[in-house]
């Protein structure tokens, strides 16, 4: 932490509702519905920020209900302005949508409009279009990258959007994605002397084999080119 201060590099820390390494529902919703607790939340939150001397801190606060909307909301707007108050900064991580609603109720419960008008910076997902436990497919298709940028700007003013993008991918087998970096997947495609394709349409690469069990195997990973592709449509002033 020294050295990235001595670098003038602004230390924003993210809190994320993670216990014994699983995300944690209950302790956010019993905060974010309770305003003494809520406002005691906000209160450590700021403290810890002096007491450290961060830039501002960054919220990444998952798996949400939808009923959790406004109270979740309420919470960021008076984060942001406590924040704001001592001369810090707030950014808040988000679930990749292309609508309001989005697929679940993890996407209902983050309102985008609200969320970018409060904080300084909104962290876009942009990832697990494809996850562990869905069928085997692109974690950060292209064409959907551009549509939840599209739909994110009319939401919030385009310069406060950071673009997450994944530098992994899966390995699924029997119903379930194994979790892979770029070199985890090279080597598994040399071990198993299969050729890597490169899907056009998802500008992803990809590739099958078959386990030592019999068992088939498909791996969506990410690699340079379908890492530029994102960088390319997160750099261009309309998608």
């Amino acid at each position: 932490l020294a050295r990235l201060r001595t670098a003038g590099i602004p230390l924003v820390p993210s809190l994320a509702n993670v216990v014994q390494g699983n995300w944690a529902y209950q302790p956010v919703a019993v905060m974010l519905h309770n305003p003494t607790l809520r406002a005691q939340h906000v209160a450590a939150i700021v403290a810890l920020v002096q007491r450290q001397h961060y830039a501002g801190i960054d919220i990444d606060y998952e798996d949400l209900h939808a009923s959790d909307r406004n109270a979740f909301t309420a919470f960021v707007t008076q984060l942001a302005a406590a924040l704001h108050a001592k001369g810090k900064v707030l950014s808040v991580d988000v679930f990749a949508k292309t609508t309001d609603r989005g697929y679940d109720q993890r996407n209902a419960a983050q309102d985008y409009a609200a969320i970018g008008q409060a904080a300084d910076q909104v962290r876009l997902m942009g990832y697990d279009y494809h996850w562990a436990s869905s069928p085997p497919g692109p974690v950060a298709p292209i064409g959907w990258i551009r549509a939840v940028l599209r739909y994110a700007k009319t939401q919030m003013p385009a310069n406060k959007i950071i673009l997450g993008i994944p530098l992994y991918g899966y390995d699924w087998a029997r119903g379930h994605g194994t979790p892979v970096s770029w070199l985890q997947a090279f080597r598994l495609a040399i071990k198993h002397h299969v050729r890597v394709q490169f899907d056009a349409s998802s500008q992803e690469p990809w590739f099958d084999y078959t386990d030592q069990s019999g068992y088939r195997h498909v791996v969506w990973f990410e690699n340079a080119p379908s890492s530029k592709a994102k960088l390319d449509v997160a750099d261009r002033k309309s998608t």
